[in-house]
């Protein structure tokens, strides 16, 4: 097949993988998404996926699918004909390039995950098996993992290389070694982050609490930058932090292939002093460089358009609304990567949930039902999502000491991304209404927010003020609304059929418009959330009509 022999869906499929972190959507005409050649905040990049063109309105450029490919990659065309094929399902249009290496990254449990490629010209992608045995390429629904999960969870000493083929080289010798000694391996294992230098996740760190870490740093201006971004990132959790840097190489691999063995390695990571961050005059402020450096691009959603990565949030209604029945939901969309009443979840997110209003097993029947709806096993999330629930685990208080050390310790060994409060008022025994106590029960919330970096969602009663904005309707003490960057609210509007309005108020972004829905039972004895058309009635006509009834005539 000839590359202008391509359909729209191969086209859209293209695009939508090259721009599943740029926000691509469908908009009134064609596709936008913000352009990944220059910083773009305002989606200024369209896309018609009839033609398999695309063109940057602030001016990187124009054309189809070879030149963007070429663009986005860096890459002759060769290398882009043969991204594209591997993208869009069709071999045939590679011009015979093959792989170099393929290396498999695996879960927790040591089951395949995902795969990188490395291709000639150190090109790399990224794929994972689809549901029917072939290759996907879009891999941004992944929580990226370290390289050989399972390894390092259980090592004692761990050493972290800049990239998957160092990393293995690296791990030959060391297996090699321990052959020819005639010893047991030790527990030490090797590894590295996916995408190379300058990708490093900070929620990689809590992997190496205890254990001795040595980083082999490659021998260039990007290489040193992030060996030292990981050695920031492990050192408040790690045992002891080295970096090591290979003579006269680029790094480990050059060294092993220069004729150095493991022994020559061992010696200089001996020799080599114990790493520490450097002590800044400036520590509580950053230049503006620093600052543009660690600001993101885009805002990271969790759900589309609402909720954004480490924000604090409340959802306010009155008692009996339905908020138990949306938070657990939430919940499961979250830990799932599912929508949540038509919004956008971008990928999976670990997700804990504090139910201490209703009864547990009350919890478990609604919990049961909406999983049920959502196609869900308990294996599909477990280590996704995790419940505390009156009456099945322990009370855990804010102005407890011993039971925020407890939440905190729990949230950063589950690695959890977003805590759900429900409800707040018997999560404390401060006067709700006292400012000055409500703002130490927000000072624990934040110190818990930064230790964790996790969103915090409050689950909170309004004050039945109907026609107030969420911010006005949050019961209590002015600090319990401040502290939140975005606000959710229900209310019933009809009780015949008990239709809620969903309303937002966001400071990331414009909210979205008021919808209306109901919580419905399903053939299979499942509950879900679904959007409907509701329509105030017409009180004028519905009182004229009322007084012809009553009228004599």
């Amino acid at each position: 097949m000839r590359l202008n022999d391509l359909q729209e869906p191969n086209f859209r499929k293209y695009f939508e993988i090259r721009l599943s972190e740029n926000g691509f959507r469908k908009g009134a005409i064609g596709y936008t998404a913000r352009c990944p050649f220059h910083p773009d905040k305002n989606p200024s990049l369209s896309v018609n996926t009839e033609k398999g063109c695309w063109k940057c309105h602030a001016g990187c450029g124009e054309g189809g699918v070879l030149e963007f490919e070429r663009k986005f990659s860096s890459c002759d065309t060769e290398t882009a004909m043969a991204r594209i094929a591997e993208i869009v399902g069709h071999p045939q249009l590679s011009l015979a390039q093959q792989p170099e290496a393929i290396y498999q990254y695996v879960d927790a449990n040591g089951r395949d995950y995902f795969q990188v490629v490395r291709y000639p010209g150190k090109k790399f992608t990224q794929r994972k098996r689809n549901e029917s045995g072939g290759w996907d390429y879009k891999t941004s629904d992944l929580k990226m993992v370290l390289y050989h999960l399972n390894e390092v969870i259980g090592a004692n000493e761990v050493s972290i290389t800049e990239g998957e083929k160092d990393a293995d080289n690296l791990r030959a010798e060391i297996k090699a070694y321990y052959e020819k000694k005639g010893k047991p391996p030790a527990r030490v294992a090797v590894t590295t982050s996916p995408r190379g230098a300058g990708k490093w996740h900070d929620d990689f760190a809590p992997y190496f609490c205890g254990k001795r870490v040595t980083i082999f740093q490659d021998n260039d201006e990007a290489g040193v930058k992030h060996a030292k971004r990981v050695a920031e990132s492990v050192y408040h959790y790690a045992n002891g932090v080295k970096i090591i840097s290979m003579p006269e190489v680029k790094d480990v691999s050059d060294f092993l292939a220069a004729g150095h063995t493991i022994e020559d390695i061992v010696a200089i990571v001996k020799r080599t002093p114990p790493w520490k961050p450097e002590e800044s005059a400036t520590s509580l402020f950053m230049t503006v460089s620093e600052f543009h450096e660690k600001a993101a691009d885009h805002i990271d959603w969790l759900v589309e358009g609402v909720i954004q990565r480490a924000a604090n949030g409340i959802f306010i209604s009155r008692p009996k609304a339905g908020k138990s029945f949306v938070t657990l939901d939430l919940a499961l969309a979250l830990a799932s990567g599912q929508k949540c009443l038509d919004f956008f979840v971008p990928k999976p997110v670990r997700t804990a949930l504090v139910s201490r209003e209703d009864n547990g097993g009350l919890t478990q029947w609604r919990e049961t039902k909406l999983q049920r709806e959502r196609r869900l096993t308990d294996q599909e999330l477990d280590g996704w999502l995790w419940i505390n629930a009156k009456g099945l685990k322990p009370k855990i208080m804010l102005d407890y000491p011993d039971d925020v050390s407890e939440l905190v310790s729990s949230l950063k060994r589950q690695q959890s991304e977003f805590l759900i409060l429900d409800v707040m008022r018997v999560l404390h025994r401060a006067d709700e209404n006292d400012n000055t106590e409500m703002q130490r029960v927000i000072d624990v919330l934040n110190s818990i927010q930064d230790q964790c970096g996790c969103s915090i969602l409050l689950v909170h009663h309004d004050n039945k003020r109907e026609d107030a904005t969420l911010t006005e309707r949050a019961r209590g003490a002015s600090a319990i609304a401040g502290y939140a960057e975005f606000m959710c609210g229900i209310r019933v509007v009809d009780e015949t059929d008990w239709t809620r309005e969903f309303c937002c108020e966001l400071k990331a972004a414009m909210p979205p418009d008021k919808f209306h829905f109901r919580i419905l039972d399903t053939a299979d004895d499942g509950l879900k959330l679904e959007r409907v058309e509701w329509h105030p009635p017409d009180r004028k006509k519905r009182k004229q009509n009322v007084s012809e009834e009553e009228a004599p005539f």
